[in-house]
């Protein structure tokens, strides 16, 4: 219960092309730790730049080395804007990205406990960041 109440009230975008991956991470998000869940897409992000505001996590899937909503989201100005940090789902080998110190990855597949502890985990150390200044 201590990691859904670390997530109560928090707020998570979340970039997926695939609609059954996005439900079924809106709801272990949700449902196991309380969070708020906003779906957006790509063309959301271009257009409306404030989305980011207010947010405090943002997790993408990105399953094929064509499907990769992360790095349209790491080139956007609001994302660099900000300091909001990025759970990264996906089976591709990745390099090093540009803001690598913001981004968590989690190997698909995953288990809800895997996608609650990478979560609970990130907002634990942004809440320990915001604390320390």
């Amino acid at each position: 219960m201590a990691a859904a109440n670390r997530a109560l009230g928090k707020r998570v975008l979340l970039l997926s092309r695939h609609h059954i991956l996005a439900e079924a991470i809106k709801l272990g998000l949700s449902h196991y730790l309380l969070a708020e869940v906003i779906e957006a897409t790509e063309a959301s992000l271009a257009c409306s730049p404030h989305i980011l505001q207010d947010v405090d996590l943002v997790v993408v899937s990105a399953l094929s080395p064509d499907d990769r909503p992360d790095r349209a989201l790491q080139s956007a100005p609001c994302w660099r804007d900000r300091e909001v940090p990025l759970l990264v789902i996906t089976d591709l080998p990745l390099d090093g990205e540009d803001g690598a110190d913001r981004v968590t990855y989690l190997d698909f597949p995953f288990n809800y406990a895997q996608l609650c502890a990478a979560a609970t985990g990130i907002l634990a150390d942004r809440e320990r960041a915001a604390a320390a200044t």
